[in-house]
């Protein structure tokens, strides 16, 4: 009889540690996120605190911070519960089967405070109905591709008479992409680019003299991106450029004549070409950008930071021993990686 009585009490204290019980739970998955679903059985009366981390296949545990939906403090009973993880805010990459665990805690309001109960339950006790989700897509951390860019190129001069007028550029080249992160990448770049310009001047009495100037360039740039939300993405890096072909177009009246500057140009003060062959800067912009560099849409100015002019040629020339000239450029690009 003793026994008995023994017995029945037990089971008088047990009873409203099973009052709360996380059942049916689901894991599905959408581009960047997982969506766990749950019912949660307990007393309409009461609030739970409901937590969740996963498992690993090696055992170690992933405790997401990421979390919004049915979770946390003030969760009701009720079925078709729902939680969503954003999972890449907490992690770079995940694979592999991955399990969830969790568990609730009924929270009693009482002289109008929630005291925690220590009545926890959790739902490893019905393990058999947790599924096990293997998520296979991981950050691509390398990739190759092509990128090719058009837009407006000229010019910029601190000083000059003549006007110096905007033409058609280009660039295309090769890439090696880095993501360091699903936020941040690293890109060094081989490209060939084409800079010109046109220079109009004064050629006698109502005439003009237009020099178009096509200056090609072979470039290596080291872009840095940024993915602050979304598709979204900030590009920036510094390039170096060498000069390897540059040609001049004059036209005075109706009359055209189109000369190699690197080859055809006379020596001059010691110095064998007008231009420095060198030139460097940086590029800045933005993209839209997908797959981690799969595809990406965007516009980028660069500005270089050194005078392409070589004023020692044009000692003897009043017009152009002072002047500084500086490459500049606005270009919309594509790149494909692969």
């Amino acid at each position: 009889m003793q026994k008995i009585i023994t017995l029945l009490l037990a089971l008088i204290f047990t009873l409203p540690l099973l009052s709360q019980d996380i059942r049916n739970i689901d894991v599905a998955s959408s581009d960047e996120k997982l969506i766990i679903t749950y019912d949660l059985f307990g007393k309409k009366d009461r609030l739970y605190q409901v937590d969740i981390l996963f498992k690993k296949e090696d055992g170690s545990e992933i405790r997401p911070k990421s979390l919004n939906g049915d979770i946390g403090k003030n969760v009701e009973s009720g079925k078709g519960k729902s939680i969503v993880w954003e999972v890449y805010k907490d992690l770079d990459g995940l694979k592999g089967n991955i399990e969830p665990v969790m568990k609730a805690t009924e929270i009693e309001q009482k002289t109008k405070e929630k005291k925690m109960l220590n009545k926890t339950l959790s739902s490893n006790s019905v393990n058999e109905q947790i599924p096990r989700f293997g998520r296979k897509r991981d950050i691509r951390k390398h990739r190759f591709g092509w990128k090719i860019a058009m837009g407006k190129s000229y010019a910029h001069v601190d000083q000059s008479e003549f006007a110096y007028n905007r033409k058609s550029g280009f660039e295309a080249g090769l890439f090696y992409r880095l993501n360091a992160t699903r936020k941040f990448y690293i890109q060094p770049e081989l490209t060939f680019k084409r800079q010109s310009f046109e220079v109009v001047e004064p050629a006698g009495a109502e005439e003009l003299r237009k020099l178009t100037n096509h200056n090609s360039y072979t470039n290596a740039n080291l872009m840095f991106g940024i993915n602050p939300i979304g598709h979204l993405t900030f590009n920036v890096g510094p390039y170096v450029g060498y000069m390897v072909n540059a040609t001049q177009k004059e036209e005075v009246g109706g009359a055209k004549n189109t000369i190699n500057v690197l080859s055809d140009s006379p020596e001059m003060n010691g110095e064998k070409y007008p231009y420095d062959r060198l030139d460097f800067g940086y590029n800045i912009g933005g993209s839209i950008d997908f797959k981690e560099g799969g595809f990406a849409l965007g516009v980028l100015y660069s500005q270089g930071l050194n005078n392409v002019n070589n004023q020692d040629y044009f000692l003897d020339d009043a017009n152009n021993s002072d002047l500084n000239l500086s490459n500049r450029s606005i270009k919309f690009y594509l790149t494909f990686g692969f």
